[in-house]
């Protein structure tokens, strides 16, 4: 270990700092309600090191000698795994003691190579094999579990259903969850949290270098257009488990995860690298990304399209300036995973903006890309507000606005006759120099698409259908900016399916056993919950008998109820003056 680590005090407080380091990475600029992954790689450790343990410099080989003698200072004694102190339960208002092991386990599952997909490529050798390198037990010359660990219980799952809990009391969504077979039936846990393994990240990096020399990938996709263009090159993907990762749509929250992953390999390409240098260390990204966010006024009725900065993974609050022509803009909180929204932008063309403060983490640009066509979805907490923005892809039973360059209006008239996607109305605004369309309200309305031969590629990509069904909590009396309604003003549900059944399953999160409603649904049509107590519940929707989609549920008693802090606004520009809120005052009398 490190000279720095020693002169920071006792491997005790290494490893709270680590534990704290490592929830606060997972967590960071996830939205309420959103799903979380504690997806851990070498690379990871050193991301965690530099941004929440405020440790410059150093490799990745550094930061995995530092958390792994924290790791083993609380959990291997006499070569053995030894759990009896993370598994002690935390003070109130702290998290789980026992997330660095946990992210060891997800770490031995990243630096797993198999090439294979399904039952037979899951083995509990090769895995506890990495586990024991992770937990430095290599004089240990047996196979499978290693000592401490080798119940066939598996002693290690309460400490997974911990951190699930933990998860779901704060509003977020847990995702590590045991296997159907004997053969995952508890290194699922591990495994579903790693995202990309190491191997995968190598592999990634060859191949999108190849399709840039071929003239096939630019160097400045978005995730959506990354998304399409990697599902048209499914055949080319170096391996079998890429393309099973990045062609399966069973579970959206996942995909939508793997796909930020690979898009966070993606961005950290130095396409200028020499011959001969190694691939393995992308260093992080290397641009903060930007979407749009779209307002009109009500009072003149102009629609503007602001540059909407996305937050870097791991953001803490330190202040990250945009330059533009010769003056420093600090980009602000505005919710959860996007910062403040900017300027008025016309979208048709790249822009690239010099960033500082984001030195550290190599992210030295923010950079709006050049795309023919932008989808952005109504406000998530205000379904009614008048502002839409590219918040993330629309589900099945949702509406959104397209907007896209007049050349796509024939492929967009085709899929219309076919009985793929239908809009209210289609209006033409002039965004800088340019001639856009806006079709609003737009709606998928048939999972049919695989008849269609696109004469836009990455347009049809990008609207197709991902899920087979959507479930949406509608109405009722929410906090804003979270999974949370107010005692007996809770929401109704919609499961949104093209076709079929559906059946849901709403459990006490407190209690799994307890199940408050299990039963087949109409689709489209509102269901009404059960009258529900304040606590927290977990929706499930299956169809065909496989769990699809879920959704967290929290209700909060009035009591509980505090004032807000008044956020910045926007404001309405009227005439020469810019309208803020406005003041109630009682008459004189």
């Amino acid at each position: 270990m490190g000279s720095e680590v020693e002169s920071q005090g006792n491997l005790a407080e290494e490893y709270d700092r680590w534990n704290r380091a490592l929830v606060e990475w997972a967590v960071s600029s996830v939205a309420a309600g959103a799903s979380v992954y504690l997806s851990v790689d070498d690379e990871t450790l050193l991301a965690v090191r530099r941004a929440f343990l405020h440790r410059t410099g150093g490799t990745p080989a550094e930061a995995f000698a530092e958390f792994q003698a924290a790791l083993r200072y609380r959990c291997v004694a006499d070569q053995q795994v030894t759990l009896s102190w993370v598994r002690q339960k935390a003070a109130p208002g702290d998290s789980p003691r026992c997330v660095v092991f946990l992210a060891a386990m997800v770490l031995a599952g990243s630096r797993m190579d198999c090439e294979k997909v399904g039952e037979k490529a899951i083995d509990e050798s090769n895995y506890f094999a990495r586990l024991r390198e992770v937990l430095d037990l290599l004089a240990d010359s047996k196979v499978g579990r290693p000592p401490g660990l080798d119940s066939w219980r598996g002693p290690e799952e309460p400490l997974w259903l911990e951190w699930n809990r933990w998860l779901l009391s704060r509003g977020w969504q847990p995702t590590a969850e045991r296997g159907t077979s004997n053969y995952d039936k508890y290194i699922n846990y591990p495994l579903s949290q790693a995202l990309l393994r190491r191997g995968d990240r190598v592999r990634l990096i060859r191949f999108f270098r190849e399709q840039e020399k071929k003239g096939h990938l630019s160097r400045c996709l978005d995730p959506e257009l990354l998304a399409g263009r990697l599902r048209e090159a499914s055949d080319a993907l170096p391996s079998q488990y890429l393309r099973h990762l990045l062609l399966d749509d069973s579970d959206p929250a996942r995909f939508r995860a793997i796909l930020e992953a690979v898009t966070e390999v993606y961005d950290g390409i130095d396409w200028e690298r020499l011959p001969g240098e190694s691939d393995e260390d992308t260093g992080g990204p290397r641009r903060l990304r930007a979407g749009l966010y779209r307002t009109e006024s009500r009072f003149t009725g102009e629609i503007q399209y602001l540059l909407y900065p996305r937050m870097p993974r791991g953001w803490q609050g330190q202040t990250l300036l945009v330059e533009r022509d010769g003056c420093q803009h600090p980009l602000q909180e505005h919710r959860q995973g996007w910062f403040m929204p900017l300027w008025s932008v016309a979208p048709g063309v790249q822009q690239l903006f010099p960033l500082r403060g984001g030195e550290q983490e190599g992210i030295s640009e923010l950079m709006l890309p050049a795309r023919p066509f932008w989808i952005l979805i109504h406000d998530p907490d205000d379904e009614a507000a008048v502002v839409l923005a590219t918040w993330g892809a629309p589900g099945l039973g949702q509406t959104f606005l397209l907007l896209c360059q007049p050349r796509h209006e024939q492929q967009l008239c085709t899929l219309k006759e076919e009985g793929l996607l239908t809009w209210q109305e289609v209006e033409p605004v002039t965004l800088g120099e340019s001639a856009w369309l806006e079709y609003r309200e737009c709606q998928v309305t048939s999972p049919r698409w695989s008849r269609i031969f696109p004469a836009d590629e990455d347009l049809v990509e990008a609207l197709r259908p991902v899920a087979s069904i959507n479930v949406v909590l509608e109405g009722g009396l929410r906090v804003p900016g979270q999974y949370l309604w107010l005692e007996g003003h809770q929401p109704v549900v919609r499961a949104y399916r093209f076709d079929g059944t559906a059946q849901l399953r709403l459990e006490d999160v407190a209690d799994p056993s307890r199940v408050v409603m299990d039963r087949p649904v109409t689709v489209n049509e509102q269901v009404a919950l059960p009258l529900l107590a304040p606590g927290e519940y977990l929706l499930q929707a299956e169809v065909s008998g496989r769990r699809t989609i879920r959704r967290l549920l929290r209700i909060m008693s009035w009591d509980q109820l505090l004032p807000g802090q008044l956020g910045e606004d926007f404001g309405h520009q009227l005439e020469d003056f810019m309208l803020h809120g406005a003041s109630l005052r009682a008459n004189a009398e």
